[in-house]
């Protein structure tokens, strides 16, 4: 029978630190939401370097344990079916209810299986997340970073995974499993359930044996025993678990305004921390005040903006003529002069030139025609 902590060999979708990518280019290439489960990929592994219990023969145990299942179901099912039994208790005659004896038979079993799982040695589980295909990237690699050089990491667990996208479904739900080598330690179960919600930020949904999962117990069986070992307000308070969240927003609105003050620091490495402290204020928003160091181009455009409120200057022909746009392609600075001293073809166009510029709006072209016209 396959482990629930054990990966396939080979399996490029599951990382240790001696996968050939480090891990933030695993979490950015393997998204949960992205890779699709073709019956070869159903999980995206992490696991951290350390931790995890010994090798045990799973076989022996699930049978054992589907034994007791089983046997406890029939119980539940003759006792639904007895109409000698009835629905609710009666302190008169000391008849008990249904609920009562089936809530017995269930406790029993309960109990049987968590000492099954502790001589075998099956006693792994997990912390259950159920994320939609939207957040589920987020949500997997917070935990996953967590647990291999954040604040998981300095607890029992030791290994995640998740499953990929349901090739059927787009829409399905993901499964995050936080594994721990002993469930059934209050302790331990309680410690990395107070670094999810206060250090991680996210709250689980329940927590659940490696055998439940084995023996095909979930919150349907027809037994009704119930499928986890631990639900959240068994080890935490509401109160405690509300401070909890409230720590980790405020460290991260710390962490958030801390970040200016970084950056500052590292622009001014000799700076005291009273410039620190400042750096941090909401900066005022400057009072607009003349530039000394004004570019040469807003200068120029301004003086032609006064020059153009001026009268225009006469000025003479040939220095007209100078300034005037010309059809040349050659770019000669000594192109207008040429034209006032040789009459001809050139200088008409020149003349057209001139008087497209005393004429604001009249057609160069025209101009050109009509001189041609006059001295044709």
């Amino acid at each position: 029978m396959d482990s629930e902590v054990d990966a396939p060999q080979e399996y490029v979708y599951s990382w240790t630190s001696k996968h050939e990518l480090p891990l933030e280019q695993f979490l950015s290439k393997y998204k949960p939401s992205m890779v699709q489960d073709d019956g070869t990929k159903p999980w995206i592994w992490v696991r951290r370097d350390g931790g995890g219990p010994a090798k045990v023969d799973l076989d022996e145990g699930v049978q054992e344990g589907a034994t007791i299942l089983e046997e406890a179901t029939d119980k539940v099912a003759a006792i639904n079916n007895d109409d000698n039994i009835p629905t609710r208790s009666n302190k008169k005659t000391g008849a008990r209810s249904k609920k009562e004896l089936r809530e017995e038979v269930q406790a029993k079993v309960t109990a049987d299986l968590k000492k099954l799982s502790q001589e075998k040695g099956m006693t792994t589980g997990k912390w259950l997340f159920f994320a939609q295909p939207e957040s589920i990237d987020g949500m997997w690699t917070r935990i996953a970073k967590s647990l291999v050089e954040g604040d998981l990491a300095r607890t029992p667990a030791w290994l995640a995974k998740v499953s990929t996208s349901k090739a059927t479904d787009e829409r399905a739900q993901h499964l995050i499993c936080l594994y721990l080598p002993d469930l059934y330690d209050k302790a331990a179960a309680t410690e990395v359930l107070k670094v999810l919600v206060g250090k991680v930020g996210l709250t689980p949904g329940s927590a659940k044996t490696d055998l439940y999962t084995h023996l095909g117990l979930d919150s349907k069986h027809p037994s009704g025993i119930r499928s986890t070992v631990w639900q959240i307000k068994e080890l935490l308070s509401e109160d405690e678990i509300k401070k909890l969240k409230d720590d980790h927003t405020a460290a991260q609105s710390a962490s958030k305004s801390a970040k200016p003050n970084a950056a500052a620091k590292r622009a001014d490495p000799f700076g005291d921390d009273e410039a620190s402290e400042t750096a941090a204020l909401p900066k005022k928003v400057p009072m607009k005040r003349k530039d000394e160091f004004e570019d040469d181009e807003e200068e120029e455009k301004r003086t032609k903006k006064a020059k153009t409120s001026e009268p225009p200057s006469k000025k003479p022909a040939a220095k007209k003529q100078d300034n005037s746009e010309t059809e040349y392609e050659d770019g000669d600075e000594d192109a207008g002069a040429d034209l006032v001293r040789k009459p001809g073809k050139k200088a008409l166009v020149a003349a057209a030139n001139v008087g497209a510029a005393q004429k604001p709006g009249a057609s160069r072209l025209g101009k050109v025609k009509a001189l041609k016209t006059k001295y044709d």
